[in-house]
Formats: structure tokens, C-alpha cells, sequence
């Protein structure tokens, strides 16, 4: 027996230690296993149990110490370090607790103690990849710092956001649900938590209107507006941009004729009106001298040289304070050093101090980015009122940068200032204190296509620049009115933004007028803002209703106030018989309401007098009011007319479709009531209206008509019996449909048959291929099937029976059939269209000969709501190692993961649900643990996904598909005991979505790090796995296994697979 011991490799180490320690062996290799062990130490399992009480004989670790004898086992632990820290240890790949702990002598209960206070420790059960941890007791190590960081415990400071924004679980800030809520995988956020709500107010508090005025203005090439041609009746403030710092750190002007016309503005407003000087401004901030700003708030002397500066401006100018407009301190764009929050912090400060009574204003951003170098809720108490710059939200600069969506989107839309507006009370800053900026002029893009209308066109950059404003991608309001009026442009009101936009000369030019600022100061009012701003006053030409000097074609309107009305211009109908017209009104009574004077200025069009218009509304420069009258059909004709007729073939045994486009339909008519009512004659036959209408949208309304035809019976051609169907107890034969004209889909989809003595009112479904459209038919065969299961059940051929959905009972018959004439790569016949993803080929066997499913095998596994899979399996001779485990099906051989992506043309076809929109599809693949190669595959429901335009989607619209819990998705579950370990999805809509599409996006990688489960995109471009280069750990629970790495932005493009397979194009795919 000693001769046999020695020869094996378990070593044991005996001790001669007190009474109360055991005598020990080390587990060793090959002989580690506990029957081995017990012999060694010429003792039974029983007994090595009893000596080792809550031993795994199946978990043994190499180096894990065992008793053989009765007592304690020795102590191995790490002791803590000479200064109270804990030893500590960093993990690698394949540690679990139980392992560590083998390695130090601890068990995993101490190790969970000993981390209690660890730093992100989230227990054994969820250990992480690259973690030190403690091993013993003792303080925990330090957090470590990470410098990309922007708060939390790892970032520099350590410490919470700018403006009191979200610290994200990751560490950084922000303000949207990304940041202010727990991340994907659990991780809470970390300060600040939470969106800010918007306050509610009556609006008496909306007291402040303050408008900037550009002094270059006076002295524009074009279009001047001097200080006397400003009307600043309603203003509570106006204020004069900009005067400059100059080397002495002293306010100056740059132009000498600025002094000047300051003066002449305090005149002007004298004591109604508030006037102040703004100093900087961004080009004064973002040019040569952008450094001043900083030099001059640096340091104490240079601030009170700038103090006394601006008093003695204040006190010389007669002017009520000071605007300080520093664009932006700290920013990066212009290197500004961090030190400018703190030192703008005391320049407030000591700048109220020195002023006294004088008011003091800000102009500020409204965004994050830039806000964030400015300490609002320190800041704030030392002003009188804040100008917030809700505009520029969008410009021509998006073509540029790489995180913006390169589309014409508003500048000035009313959802941004709501998001602005909750920055502001996030940050604590009192919206009483806030002026909402409106801006007087618009922006203009050149579109990539002068054919796209509206927001979200693909834009390359500014538009075509202004007569007076000169630069590309700007428009002054009168500069935009000029092109209104000369071009004839009606603007389109976009409600969303509270907007408007027009398409000129292949520019998009989007700006506000009366309308859309309403609408933002009613919000501005609502939500409890002091005031409003305006940028800038020179930039609406005051309106000047007389006449024109050329001569109008005119005719009188109100003889008491002697205006006048432009000769009325004809315009679309507004219903049938109706038509509108419009005109402007000239000559309207300095300081008269104009929309008054409108509604009393009768008018005559075509002989009858009409003494109060429909409508009039204020179109500012373009002059008047437009003026919509009812009409009466006297004498002649105001209606509608229908476009050519088309034929649109048929639709049901018997009837054709025509349709025809409704034309002269007015912007704003009830255009339903016009199609319902027009007339239309069709082969020469009258018809007073159609069968419906339809809306198209940009391309109209449509009349639609059903009419009997004789031509559109149609005929089925020969039957094909394409054996037993899907459904249980069904066989599927199938007939193409000759003879028909126009839509072939419609007249199938209505077209009865008699197929094997059942009738059939239209067929099972329709299918259509480049041979025709087909008609399938499912009738009864008692050869097909079996009895019904329900919902929940599967019928099993096994069992033969209805068994439940999850379990081995959804294992398939092994039976087999040899058949060396079949190539490697045929579609298995009775699979396709079922298979979980998609038409599932031919296990790949290891010998010529290669197999296949007869053509009615009863191998196929479908029924109520469990996904069909299938599961190869090659024959035992196959597998002499162990031939009769391929006997039993519970351990059957399934596809490895290699062989399913090779198939996956189910999936791609299903994310292209219409000719013009796609949507991501996908789902989750399990493997068995004790099995890796079985493996299960469960495709997502569609509704996880949203459906988005192929070439042109929406901007700021997630179009991902969700594949996070997928316990929650509808349908079959995996059998019992299989594990989540990757997941797939489609990337359909390619580089016109915005990007290269084969490769993960962030959420992508951060979805599949967090969890630990690697995922595979299936593109145009072929196949891209990403996430954890391994495969994800097989002992976890259902769903998705603990989280054990983190990804850092590594492997962002992933990595090609399945070598040059691309997926068939899909019916409806439209390429970009």
C-alpha cells in the first residue's frame, strides 16, 4: 500500500500542531477527487465527510486543504496589513468566490464580511473581472481614481456635477433619464438623482420685456435702423450691445460712433424705459481677445480697475446698469481655464458690492455644456435678472460635428426651451429671475436634396447668405419677410417646435414671427419666467404701413379710416363651390390695432360686398392681413377638381379600384368634406362621390371607387400539394392566380376557391414571388396531425402527447434517414419558415454521407404558442467514444452557435415590415450547462422594437429593439436548466441611419459588458459579434449571468464572423 501512495500525486502534510487541528491533505492532479483521497488516508468518504463537514466532493479546487483525521482545519488566512488595511487580491478570468477562497484559506461567507465596506463590492454572486477585494479584515482598499471621470468617488474631485446635474452610475453628468436614472445594469445614480419639475404660475409674474439692440445696426450697408426708428413702447428694458474690455481692463467701445448712439437710446427712453450697456458679447469672447474676459475676473486688482470702470461708465452714460455677456467661461472651445467659475463667482460678488443700486444682468447659454462653467445658485442672487439664450439650438454648425444629427432642425424650438427651463431649476436658480430669449432672426441650410421639405432634411451646411446679414446660414427677420414677399411664400407652422419654415431655392430657412413668439412667452408665462429677452430689435424693420411708393393695384376699404386694400388674389378652394382670397390692408391709422382695423375694412370681390373678413391675420413686414371670404357660386365657378383617373386593378371578385387626386384643396380646409362631395365621371359613367377618401399626405388627397367589373373575375391555375402544413391536422396546397389586372395582392386576398371538397371564401394566406402571386391553402387532413393542445402545450412525438412548453419534453424525435444524395446546404424541407431563426440548414456531419428529413417527417416540433427549433443529431456511429449517449434525446447533440448564424434570413426579412420602414428584430440564444451544445434559441417579440423610416428616420428617436429581461417576452420559455449566453439582432437600416451599420453601437457594447453576454449583429454587411471574447458563464440563472466585466470602449467595431456570408436582400429592404 505505501508503494501505491507513493506513486500517486496527492500530497500530505502532516502536522504535529495542538490537539485541536486536524491532520491535512492537499487536494492534488489527477487523483483530486474525494473517493481518491479517502483511500490515500486509508479511510472511507463517509468518514472524510464527517472530518470536513459542508464538503462538495463535485467542487474541489487544486491546492484546497481537506482533514483526514478528526479536528479543526489549520488556519491559512491572511492577517491585515501593519497599518489596518486589508490584504487584498485582485481577480482574474474564472475566479468565483469559492475559488479565491481556496487560495487563501478563507471561506466565501468571510470573504463576503471582509467586503462589506469595499468600494462597488456587489458579493460574490456578481463578482467582477479585475476587482481588488479584500482577504482578509482591515480597512478596504482606497477608490481608485479614473481622470476621464466627471463626479463620483473615482473622478478627481470625488465630488457632485455642475448646476446640481445627474452623476451618472459611470461617472458622469448630465441631465437627461441616461444620467439622472439607474444604468442598465443596476447601478444607481450617483448624486443629484432625478429630473427637475417645471414650476406652474398664473403669469402675472411675466413683467420684464428687455431687447438687446446691435449698434452696428445704425450703420448697416442695408436696411439701417437707427436709434429713431426703434419702438421701444413695450419694453421694460432695452440694452446696447456691445462695448468691449480693453488692455487697462476699462469698458470702451470699439467704434467711436457707439458713445454716440448710447446717448441718443437714453434719450429715447427716456424714463419708461431702463437702458444698459452689455460688455463682451461672442465675438468679443471667441476672437483675439477672448482671453480678456478671464485676464480681467483673475485677479483682484484687475477686477476693481473693471468695477470702477464700469460705475463711472454707468454714472457718465446716465444708464440704469450693466450686462455682462462672457461667452464661456471655462469652455473648452476657447481654452478657457477652470479657475474662471470660481474667480466669475467673486467678480459678482465684489461687482454688486461695487455697483450699489445699479442693476446688474447675465447673459447666459441654454444648454449644459456651457452653462456648467457658470455657478448659478452662487451667481444668481447678484443679479437683478438673467438673459437666457433659448435659441441657436440647432444651426448649420451641426453638419460638422460629429455628435449632432446633420439634418435642418429649428433653431428655436419650444421642446429645447422646456428642457432649457428644467436645466435652469435644477441648477436651483429661480425662474422669476429668467428672462426666455426669442430670437428675431432665423436660420438657413442648404439641403443635400432641393427636393426634401420640412425639418429633418440632410442638410451640408448654411444657407445662402442675406443681402444685409452677410454671412451664410443667418437670415434677419426682414431679410427673411423680403424673401416671403417677393417669392410669395406662405410659411409652414410647425406646432411641435412652435416654429415656422420654408423651402426657398434649395435652402430650408426656419425662423419665428407674432405667432410662434406667443406661443413661447404664453410658456414662458405659465412656468413661471420673470420676463422675456429679445435678440435683437434691429432685426424687424418697423412697420411702416403706408402704400408703397410704386404704384399697387388697389381698391377701397374703409372709407372712415381710409385704408385700403390690395386688388384680392384668388386662392385654393376651401370646400366645394367656395374659394378663398386674400388681400393686405394698406394705410392703417398710426398707433390703430391693425387687426381692428382689418376687421373693420369691408371689402368687394367679384360684385359682392363683404363687411367683415373671415380671418385676418398678422403677417408683419409682409404688410396687412390676409383676407378670406366665403363666396358665393353666382355666375361663376369655385370647386375643386379631380386629377386623372387611375386604374388601380382589382380588388375583390368582380370590382376594380380606380382613384384620383383631389386638387385645390386650400391649406387648413376640411379637406374630407371637399373628397366626399366632388363629383367624378369613370368610363362614362357619373358618380356624385367616391366609395372613401384617403390622405397621402405630401402627395394629397385621394377619391377612391369600387366598381363592379366583369374583366376582374380572375382564375386559379393547377393545384400543388405541398404536404402537411404547419398546423396540426392541415395539408397545404397551393394555386397561382392568372388574369389579373392591377393590384394582384387585394384581388387574392378576396378570392374564393374550392380546394379537395372545402370551400374556402379566400385563401389561408397569399404569397407573392417573382413567379406570381400564390395562393396558399390549409385544408384538413387527418393524415397531418394530431388532436389540438392548448395555448400553453406542445404536442410531443416522443411523449405522444400534449406536454408542457419548457423541459426536455420539447426535445424532438431522434429518428433519422441517411441520404448521401442531399448537398451539405439543404433547406430542410418542413422547417422553413419556423425554425426560431429562420430556415435552419442541414447539420454539417463529419462524413460524406449527409442527412436530411424526409419530406412529411414527424421530426418537425411546433404548436401553440412554443417557438419550432430544431435540434440535429448525427447517428451514434458517428460518436464511437460514447455512442449510446446519442441514444437518449435529453442528450442530443444540438446546432453549435456557429451553424445557427449561418441561417439567418428569418430574422433579416422580419425587420423590414413594409416596403418603406424597418425595425430590429432579434432574440436570445441558451445553451444547456451540462450540455453546451444544446442549444435553445428564442426570438424576441417584434413589438420590442419601433418601426422607423429605412431612408430618412426621425431625428432623436431610439430605434433600438429591447432585449433587456427577457423573461418578460411573451411565448415558449427555454427548457429547464438552460442559460442565457448571447443574444442577436438586426442592424436593418443601414449608414442612411447614421453610421456604419455592421457595427455595435454604445448601448450595444454597454448592454452586452454590463451583463456579460455577447451579442451578434446581423447587417447587410454579413455578421459582427461583440461584447465578452468567451463564452458567458454556464452556472448562472436564467437570463442574463452575473455581470463579471466592464467595457471600457474596447473592441468598439467587434469582430467579423461567419466569413462572407450577407444575409439575402429582404423583400422590402431599401438600400440608401
Amino acid at each position: 500500500m505505501a508503494a501505491i501512495l507513493g506513486a500517486i500525486l496527492l500530497s500530505f502534510l502532516i502536522h504535529t500542531a495542538s490537539a485541536a487541528e486536524c491532520v491535512t491533505a492537499t487536494v492534488g492532479s489527477p487523483y483530486s477527487t474525494c473517493w481518491d483521497i479517502a483511500v490515500a488516508a486509508n479511510i472511507n468518504t463517509d468518514q472524510l465527510i464527517q472530518f470536513n463537514p459542508g464538503l462538495d466532493c463535485g467542487a474541489l479546487q487544486l491546492g484546497q486543504k481537506l482533514c483526514v483525521t478528526a479536528g479543526d482545519l489549520p488556519s491559512t488566512a491572511p492577517q491585515p496589513n501593519p497599518d489596518g488595511s486589508c490584504k487584498t487580491y485582485t481577480t482574474v478570468s474564472g475566479d468565483y468566490c469559492a475559488l479565491i477562497g481556496t487560495k487563501f484559506g478563507i471561506t466565501a461567507a468571510q470573504i463576503e464580511q471582509f467586503n462589506a465596506n469595499t468600494y462597488k463590492w456587489k458579493g460574490c454572486a456578481s463578482l467582477q473581472l479585475d476587482f481588488t477585494l479584500c482577504v482578509s479584515s482591515g480597512t478596504p482598499p482606497p477608490i481608485p481614481v479614473n481622470p476621464d471621470l466627471q463626479c463620483g468617488p473615482e473622478s478627481p474631485s470625488g465630488g457632485e456635477c455642475p448646476l446640481k446635474a445627474c452623476c451618472s452610475a459611470f461617472g458622469f453628468c448630465g441631465m437627461t433619464d441616461e444620467f439622472c436614472n439607474a444604468a442598465p445594469n443596476g447601478d444607481p445614480c450617483i448624486s443629484n438623482c432625478g429630473k427637475a419639475t417645471l414650476p406652474s404660475c398664473s403669469g402675472s409674474q411675466l413683467t420684464r420685456k428687455v431687447g438687446y439692440y446691435a449698434g452696428w445696426a445704425g450703420a448697416r450697408k442695408c436696411n439701417p435702423v437707427g436709434v429713431d426708428k426703434l419702438d421701444l413702447s413695450t419694453l421694460t428694458h432695452v440694452i446696447y450691445a456691445f462695448a468691449e474690455i480693453d488692455a487697462d481692463m476699462k469698458i470702451v467701445f470699439a467704434d467711436a460712433t457707439d458713445g454716440d448712439r448710447l446717448r441718443q437710446l437714453v434719450t429715447k427712453a427716456g424714463s419708461q424705459t431702463k437702458v444698459l450697456i452689455a460688455v463682451g458679447g461672442w465675438t468679443f469672447s471667441q476672437g483675439a481677445l477672448k482671453d480678456r474676459f478671464s485676464t480681467m475676473i483673475a485677479s483682484a486688482a484687475n477686477r476693481a480697475t473693471f468695477i470702477a470702470s464700469a460705475k463711472a461708465f454707468i454714472a457718465d452714460y446716465k444708464i440704469a446698469g450693466i450686462d455682462i455677456d462672457f461667452e464661456y467661461p471655462a469652455s473648452i472651445e476657447r481654452n478657457g481655464p477652470p479657475d474662471d467659475t470660481p474667480n466669475l463667482t467673486i467678480f459678482f460678488d465684489e461687482l454688486r458690492a461695487g455697483l450699489g443700486s445699479s442693476e446688474i444682468s447675465l447673459a447666459t447659454p441654454a444648454g449644459y455644456w456651457f452653462l456648467k462653467g457658470f455657478e448659478m445658485d452662487k451667481i444668481a442672487p447678484k443679479l437683478d435678472f438673467i438673459n437666457m439664450m433659448s435659441y441657436d439650438y440647432h444651426g448649420p454648425w451641426d453638419a460638422v460635428i460629429e455628435t449632432s444629427n446633420s439634418t435642418a432642425q429649428p433653431q428655436s424650438s419650444l421642446q429645447d426651451m422646456v428642457d432649457s427651463a428644467l436645466l435652469y431649476v435644477k441648477a436651483g436658480v429661480d425662474l422669476k429671475q429668467v428672462n426666455l430669449g426669442l430670437a428675431w432672426y432665423g436660420r438657413s441650410y442648404k439641403l443635400e436634396d432641393s427636393t426634401c421639405a420640412g425639418y429633418n432634411c440632410d442638410m451640408t451646411g448654411g444657407g445662402t447668405k442675406g443681402e444685409c446679414t452677410g454671412e451664410s446660414g443667418v437670415l434677419a427677420n426682414f431679410e427673411i419677410d423680403n424673401v416671403m414677399i417677393d417669392a410669395d411664400i406662405r410659411p409652414v407652422h410647425d406646432k411641435r417646435s412652435e416654429t415656422r419654415w420654408f423651402n426657398y431655392k434649395g435652402d430650408l430657412i426656419t425662423f419665428d414671427d407674432e405667432g410662434t413668439w406667443k406661443a413661447k412667452t404664453d410658456f414662458a408665462a405659465k412656468t413661471c419666467f420673470g420676463g422675456t429677452m429679445i435678440w435683437s430689435i434691429d432685426q424687424e424693420i418697423p412697420k411702416s404701413n403706408s402704400v408703397p411708393g410704386t404704384a399697387l393695384p388697389v381698391t377701397d376699404g374703409s372709407s372712415t379710416l381710409k385704408t385700403l386694400w390690395e386688388v384680392p388674389k384668388a386662392g385654393t378652394c376651401k370646400s366645394y363651390g367656395t374659394r378663398i382670397y386674400s388681400a393686405r390692408l394698406w394705410n392703417i391709422p398710426g398707433g390703430m390695432d391693425w387687426k381692428e382695423a382689418c376687421e373693420a375694412s369691408p371689402i368687394t370681390i367679384k360684385g359682392v360686398v363683404y363687411n367683415t373678413p373671415d380671418e385676418c391675420e398678422d403677417k408683419g413686414f409682409t404688410g396687412g392681413y390676409d383676407r378670406q371670404v366665403v363666396c358665393q357660386q353666382r355666375g361663376f365657378t369655385l370647386q375643386t377638381e379631380l386629377g386623372v383617373n387611375a386604374n388601380d386593378g382589382c380588388t375583390a371578385f368582380g370590382v376594380r379600384k380606380w382613384y384620383s387626386r383631389l386638387w385645390d384643396i386650400s391649406s387648413g380646409v376640411d379637406w374630407m368634406t371637399m373628397c366626399t362631395t366632388t363629383p367624378n365621371t369613370i368610363d362614362g359613367h357619373r358618380y356624385d362621390s367616391p366609395n372613401y377618401c384617403d390622405d397621402k399626405g405630401l402627395f394629397g388627397a385621394w377619391g377612391v371607387w369600387h366598381i363592379e367589373d366583369s374583366s376582374c373575375s380572375g382564375k386559379w391555375g393547377d393545384l400543388k400539394d405541398n404536404g402537411c402544413a404547419d398546423t396540426l391536422g392541415k395539408r397545404e396546397y397551393s394555386s397561382k392566380l392568372f388574369d389579373i389586372i392591377g393590384s394582384w395582392e387585394d384581388a387574392c386576398a378576396v378570392r374564393d376557391h374550392e380546394v379537395e371538397d372545402e370551400y374556402f371564401s379566400k385563401p389561408t394566406k397569399c404569397e407573392k414571388h417573382i413567379t406570381g402571386i400564390w395562393g396558399v391553402f390549409e385544408a384538413q387532413d387527418s393524415t397531418c396531425g394530431v388532436p389540438p393542445c392548448p395555448p400553453d402545450k406542445a404536442w410531443d412525438y416522443n411523449a405522444k402527447g400534449c406536454m408542457d412548453c419548457g423541459g426536455g419534453s420539447r426535445l424532438m424525435s431522434i429518428a433519422r434517414e441517411l441520404n448521401s444524395t442531399v448537398a451539405n446546404t439543404t433547406v430542410l424541407h418542413s422547417a422553413q419558415g419556423h425554425s426560431s431563426f429562420g430556415r435552419i440548414r442541414t447539420h454539417h456531419v463529419r462524413v460524406m454521407a449527409n442527412m436530411s428529413l424526409p419530406r412529411r417527417s414527424s421530426l418537425e416540433k411546433r404548436a401553440g404558442d412554443c417557438n419550432a427549433f430544431w435540434l440535429p443529431r448525427p447517428q451514434p456511429n458517428y460518436f464511437p467514444q460514447d455512442p449510446l449517449a446519442w441514444m437518449n434525446p435529453a442528450q442530443a447533440e444540438g446546432p453549435t452557435a456557429a451553424e445557427i448564424v449561418e441561417s439567418p434570413e428569418s430574422a433579416w426579412n422580419d425587420s423590414f415590415n413594409t416596403p418603406s420602414t424597418a425595425r430590429e428584430a432579434g432574440g436570445w440564444i441558451y445553451a444547456d450547462p451540462q450540455n453546451p451544445q444544446r442549444v435553445f434559441i428564442r426570438r424576441a417579440q417584434l413589438t420590442r422594437s419601433t418601426p422607423m423610416h429605412q431612408l430618412r428616420p426621425p431625428a432623436n428617436r431610439a430605434a433600438g429593439i429591447n432585449l433587456n429581461d427577457p423573461e418578460s417576452n411573451p411565448g415558449g420559455r427555454p427548457p429547464a436548466g438552460f442559460v442565457l449566453v448571447a443574444n442577436f439582432h438586426t442592424h436593418p437600416m443601414g449608414e442612411a441611419y447614421g453610421g456604419n451599420s455592421q457595427n455595435p453601437s454604445t448601448a450595444d457594447q454597454i448592454n452586452a459588458w454590463a451583463r456579460g453576454v455577447p451579442g451578434i449583429i446581423i447587417s447587410r454587411r454579413g455578421l459582427r459579434s461583440y461584447g465578452p471574447q468567451r463564452r458567458a458563464q454556464l452556472n448562472a440563472p436564467q437570463g442574463y449571468p452575473n455581470p463579471n466585466e466592464e467595457w471600457g470602449g474596447q473592441n468598439s467595431e467587434g469582430t467579423r464572423i461567419g466569413g462572407d456570408w450577407t444575409p439575402n436582400q429582404a423583400p422590402n429592404q431599401q438600400e440608401p
